[in-house]
């Protein structure tokens, strides 16, 4: 079976969040905790961009996303990833986008999560923490201490992935 994402390091495309889904409240939890994860694996990167409403797949679909829940879900989300992870400022920007399918105006999400100065730990059900690290189009838990040292040049919380994005789209789409 072909694979035809084209996710990067920098961006990744979500038809929907899982967790918009589920009723059972531990198949719910696991699926916050694993996307907040994916967030922070972004931002122990080099920070990326996650669109929801957008299929994964090609040819890309715009689903869209159910307009009038979305106002509660942008603030449940920065609700979310604050009280899920280590990280005290805030490192992540969502903003409803709209987009054109076949001349049918839809509202997606974009999520912005800039690359922090610090490592991001995502609480566990069990009340460790895991550490994950965006490689290629998917993640890894790695030892904080790697995070820690490829951290040393970075001076600020920064969006400076949207120089090679831009090159990347320019390049290659």
């Amino acid at each position: 079976m072909e694979d035809n994402r084209i996710e990067t390091e920098l961006w990744d495309f979500k038809k929907t969040l899982n967790f918009w889904e589920i009723k059972e409240i531990q198949e719910l939890n696991k699926s916050k905790i694993k996307f907040c994860q994916h967030i922070a694996s972004f931002a122990n990167n080099q920070g990326g961009v996650l669109i929801v409403g957008i299929s994964d797949k090609i040819p890309r679909q715009i689903i869209g996303l159910d307009y009038n829940s979305l106002e509660d879900r942008l603030r449940d989300l920065k609700i979310l990833i604050k009280k899920q992870t280590t990280y005290n400022e805030d490192f992540v920007e969502i903003q409803q986008i709209k987009l054109k399918d076949n001349n049918i105006e839809k509202i997606c999400l974009i999520i912005v999560i800039a690359q922090t100065m610090k490592e991001i730990g995502v609480l566990q059900e069990d009340g460790s923490y895991i550490y994950k690290k965006r490689i290629g189009p998917s993640s890894e838990t790695v030892n904080p201490e790697e995070i820690r040292e490829s951290k040393l040049t970075v001076y600020s919380k920064n969006f400076d992935f949207f120089l090679n994005l831009e090159n990347y789209v320019d390049n290659k789409l």
